[in-house]
C-alpha cells in the first residue's frame, strides 16, 4: 500500500510541486523504511508528509472511481482520515526540526507541513493534478 501512496504523491502533487527529488527519496525509502522518529527526525517527518499528501490523493482517486453511495460520506472529517494520522506524526517533530541542527530535510519537512495545512484551506492546492 505504501508504494501506491508514493506513486500517487509523485505522479500528482510531487510532480507539480517537487518538494523531494524522486530518485533520492526512493533510494532512501528502500534503505530506511520503516523508521522511528529517534533514528532520523527529518526523514521521519518527510516520510509522514509524503504519506499524508499521497494518501489524500489516493483516497480521492478511489472515491472518483467508485459509484456514489448515499450511506457513505464522500469526505470524512479530518481526524477520522488516514492522512490526518500521518500528518500528526509529522507535526510531532516540529519543535525538534526547529531547534536541532538545521538540514535540508528539516526545511523540506516544515515546508511540507505548511503546504498541507494551507491545503486544508484550499483543497485545489493539495489535489493538483497534471
Amino acid at each position: 500500500m505504501s508504494q501506491l501512496i508514493l506513486i500517487a504523491f509523485f505522479n500528482g502533487f510531487g510532480h507539480v510541486f517537487p518538494l523531494f527529488d524522486r530518485a533520492d527519496f526512493d533510494a532512501r525509502f528502500a534503505k530506511q523504511y520503516p523508521i522511528t522518529m529517534e533514528e532520523d527526525v527529518a526523514w521521519y517527518a518527510n516520510l509522514n508528509i509524503v504519506f499524508a499528501i499521497g494518501s489524500v490523493m489516493r483516497e480521492r482517486e478511489v472515491i472518483r472511481a467508485s459509484p456514489p453511495n448515499p450511506q457513505s460520506p464522500r469526505y470524512p472529517r479530518a481526524e477520522h482520515s488516514v492522512w490526518w494520522k500521518w500528518f500528526r506524526n509529522a507535526t510531532s517533530t516540529f519543535i525538534e526540526l526547529q531547534f536541532r541542527e538545521g538540514s535540508l530535510g528539516a526545511v523540506q519537512a516544515m515546508v511540507g507541513m505548511v503546504i498541507t495545512m494551507n491545503s486544508r484551506l484550499d483543497k485545489r492546492l493539495l489535489l493538483t493534478r497534471c
